[in-house]
């Protein structure tokens, strides 16, 4: 092979890689933080029951000085109350 069809091989791989990249990236979820009394309500724990999950890192969460915020979606469906 010369240096030319070598060359267009690895452009063409390159922008493959790219689309790729570009299509992952656009795929990305948005995520929700709720706080702690919003995740109380939804769910029906109490502060030790917040307290024990984010202990056993059961569900994520981040913490911004004193306040916490927990990730919608790390919460199993199964403790999401009904509304019915």
């Amino acid at each position: 092979m010369n240096e030319t069809a070598i060359i267009s091989r690895l452009e063409t791989r390159l922008e493959r890689m790219e689309r790729m990249l570009k299509s992952l990236m656009s795929e990305k979820k948005k995520t929700t933080w709720l706080g702690a009394a919003d995740v109380m309500r939804l769910t029906g724990w109490n502060k030790d029951t917040m307290y024990r999950m984010r202990k056993t890192r059961a569900i994520e969460f981040k913490k911004a000085g004193k306040s916490i915020a927990y990730r919608l979606e790390s919460i199993p469906e199964i403790f999401i109350k009904q509304t019915a």
